[in-house]
């Protein structure tokens, strides 16, 4: 009896211990149909992370987006920056004629030549090297390439401070950097903490190539060119001649010379004009006539050891044609004197050359905007003005207004969407219009408009919108606003037989870019719908004239054709699509597209290309 307990106690404990490795064995198969790892080196925490990660740094990188698009005068090409997230970029140029496409690696800032023959674009080095090498010196690592788009050849030129190509493309003048000759890793801690440049300008060699003889003029010691580039000024005088200025320093006198040049299409140059002066800079051509206006300085020291820096404003113009036998001009008209006025930048010169305006900075406190007239004793000044602007036919100076400097330091801070406080200045009586809120702004070719954005933040406290408001960022971090169309020449609108009635202004909602005709009152704008995140283009002169509905469109660039009839309207933006696909990778798809004014009653979109 007792061997039968003790059997029966056996095939009990036999049965226990198979019916828990049988539920093991069910919870372990359980556990591999849920998750098998596919490798015993990978554990199944990787693995989870593994199933779970969407992009990596590689992914990443393969995601392009375009910016800044620019189109030819004719319209015939476009290019634009194509921008990944991570690594290297490039630029892409397209003919909006046919299939014809090239690309610029690490290329930037796209330019076109005024006869599209040209796309000029700055080359950075690939970014892997630019992190390696040590101590780099950014003045002398830019390259530029000159591309050909006749034939696709490419030209390229090291070290270049600043470029441009003349009206006429036949000439390419660019600064080269005096860091040309230096290791390509850069300069030692010595050569890069040394004492800065006489007066700390960049000065350089100067190249003149003609590009179709491959001649080069080459000039030393140059701290500043400057080339007039509108049609308008060469309608005046001969289509294959282009001036030219450059301002040469003297190491062993400290004085500077500007030289006025021209450059003819077979090649020849010769000096047109020269003027000798201490300190001369902020060399600005005329729109309509061959005028150049520029300031010297003269620095000295009184009595009392006080330094003081005399300035006077300068004009020249030019006064017989362009021929090879013109004799050399070296009449050049002095303005006034500006002593009492502090530091000065950014002149500007109107294009009929009666009018000079320029940034008055000092080392403290706030700055102003100064206004000459050039041919009368008449001046006027903008209080805490910057990026001042003269209207196209030189009535107005427009000017953004900063808060007093003082006030600012003293306020919360501010939201800097909610924009600047615009001043418009009319020369005929001295009157002045401003506008709060201003985003951006221009004004129509005939000065007949005014358009600016105006923030959305236009209702907040004069400090600025709460903390939360100010760190909210914008819908596709665009910048959202009302766009105001404000009629400013009642002269001109009573031509076109609208009536004007004062104060009244066309406001549109929701615009988020804007862009005016180079040559004619054309603009565009685009309307953001807040509901279905979309974009609709609208094309306008004296109301819509064609529209366009997309995603994302920006980019909107106009061709600078010459005579503004409907042949030249040609205007070129990107649309931009977000998408999803299956492998959970995000891309945007940007395409780009033109508009020009078609023959029959519908207006022409055209899709150039689509970039993957």
């Amino acid at each position: 009896m007792r061997n039968t307990s003790a059997l029966y106690r056996t095939l009990l404990v036999a049965l226990l211990a198979s019916s828990a490795v049988a539920s093991a064995q069910r919870a372990t198969d359980d556990q591999e149909r849920v998750a098998t790892p596919p490798s015993p080196t990978i554990t199944t925490a990787q693995q989870a992370v593994a199933q779970k990660r969407v992009l990596i740094s590689r992914d990443v990188s393969e995601f392009r987006a375009l910016h800044n698009p620019v189109i030819s005068s004719d319209g015939a090409w476009m290019a634009a920056e194509e921008r990944p997230d991570r690594g290297d970029g490039n630029v892409r140029v397209w003919s909006t004629e046919g299939d014809v496409t090239f690309t610029i690696e690490r290329g930037q800032n796209p330019r076109i030549s005024p006869d599209s023959r040209w796309v000029s674009v700055l080359q950075a080095p690939p970014l892997e090297d630019s992190r390696t090498v040590e101590s780099r010196h950014e003045r002398a690592d830019r390259t530029l390439v000159l591309l050909n788009t006749q034939d696709g050849s490419r030209r390229t030129f090291d070290f270049v401070l600043s470029y441009d190509v003349t009206y006429s493309s036949t000439w390419l003048v660019y600064l080269q950097s005096r860091e040309s000759m230096a290791d390509e890793a850069g300069h030692s801690n010595d050569e890069t903490t040394a004492k800065p440049a006489a007066k700390e300008r960049k000065g350089g060699t100067l190249h003149m190539v003609h590009l179709e003889s491959d001649k080069v003029v080459t000039t030393e010691n140059v701290s500043q060119h400057a080339s007039p580039v509108p049609a308008a000024v060469r309608r005046e005088s001969d289509q294959t001649a282009d001036h030219f200025a450059y301002v040469l320093h003297d190491e062993e006198t400290g004085r500077d010379t500007l030289r006025i040049c021209i450059l003819f299409g077979d090649g020849l140059s010769g000096i047109r004009a020269w003027y000798e002066g201490e300190n001369i800079g902020g060399l600005c051509w005329a729109r309509d006539t061959v005028t150049l206006g520029f300031i010297d300085s003269t620095e000295t020291t009184g009595e009392g050891g006080k330094r003081r820096v005399n300035r006077a404003l300068y004009t020249w113009e030019l006064s017989s044609e362009n021929r090879r036998d013109a004799p050399v001009v070296e009449e050049f008209t002095r303005v006034r004197d500006i002593s009492d006025h502090r530091a000065l930048h950014n002149l500007v010169i109107s294009a009929d050359g009666a009018w000079m305006v320029a940034e008055e900075r000092p080392d403290r406190g706030d700055g102003n905007v100064r206004v000459w007239a050039t041919q009368r004793d008449l001046t006027f000044s903008i209080e805490r003005g910057q990026n001042p602007r003269f209207s196209r036919d030189a009535r107005w100076v427009s000017a953004l207004q900063k808060p007093p400097l003082e006030g600012s330091r003293t306020a919360r801070p501010t939201n800097k969407r909610a924009g600047q406080t615009l001043v418009l200045l009319d020369l005929q009586d001295g009157s002045r219009r401003t506008f709060d809120f201003v985003l951006s702004y221009d004004m129509t070719y005939s000065s007949t408009y005014l358009l600016y954005l105006q923030s959305p933040e236009t209702k907040a406290d004069e400090k600025g919108p709460s903390k939360d408001e100010a760190t909210r960022p914008a819908i596709k971090e665009r910048k959202v606003g009302a766009l105001h169309q404000v009629p400013i020449n009642p002269a001109r609108l009573a031509r076109t037989l609208r009536p004007y009635v004062p104060g009244r202004m066309f406001t549109k909602e929701n615009v988020v870019e804007f862009v005016t005709h180079p040559a004619n009152d054309h603009f565009a704008y685009v309307f953001h719908d807040e509901e279905t995140s979309g974009d609709t283009l609208h094309i306008i002169k004296w109301g819509i004239r064609a529209w366009y509905h997309g995603d994302t469109i920006e980019g909107l660039s106009w061709a600078r054709g010459a005579d503004g009839g409907d042949d030249s309207i040609i205007l070129g933006f990107l649309n931009c699509t977000e998408t999803t696909g299956e492998d959970g990778k995000r891309r945007v798809n940007s395409a780009l597209y033109t508009w020009q004014p078609a023959q029959s009653s519908e207006e022409q979109f055209t899709r150039v290309d689509t970039p993957q």
